[in-house]
C-alpha cells in the first residue's frame, strides 16, 4: 500500500498508511506553527499519528513509498460520525461517573 515515510530533523522515521486517506499538513502564521500527520480510514475514523510545533530551521523529508505496515503508533483515533461521537461521549461520561463514586 502507498504511504508516507517522514523524517523530521533527522529523528526517527515516521511511516504512516491508511486504507483511505493520509495527509501531512503544515501551518505557519497566526500562532499555528504546527505540523500534523492525519488521515481517515475506510470505517470513517479520524487518525492522528503525529503533531508538533514547527521551529525555524526544521528540516522535513517526506517520501511517498510502499509501506507494508504502520510503524509509528497512532496518537488518536476517533469516529467522524456525529452520532458515534455522541454515543462515545455518553459512554465515557458514565464510566467516569462510576469511578468518582468509588
Amino acid at each position: 500500500m502507498l504511504g508516507f515515510r517522514i523524517v523530521i530533523n533527522g529523528e526517527e522515521e515516521i511511516s504512516v498508511i491508511s486504507d483511505n486517506l493520509v495527509h501531512v499538513m503544515m501551518n505557519i502564521g497566526h500562532g499555528y506553527d504546527i505540523m500534523c500527520i492525519d488521515g481517515i480510514n475506510s470505517k470513517s475514523y479520524h487518525l492522528r499519528w503525529h503533531k508538533r510545533k514547527l521551529k525555524l530551521g526544521d528540516k522535513i523529508k517526506i517520501r511517498v513509498t510502499k509501506v507494508d505496515e504502520e510503524i509509528y503508533p497512532l496518537l488518536e483515533r476517533y469516529p467522524i460520525n456525529r452520532a458515534e461521537l455522541i454515543e462515545r461521549y455518553y459512554t465515557l461520561k458514565k464510566e467516569l461517573e462510576g469511578k468518582s463514586e468509588r
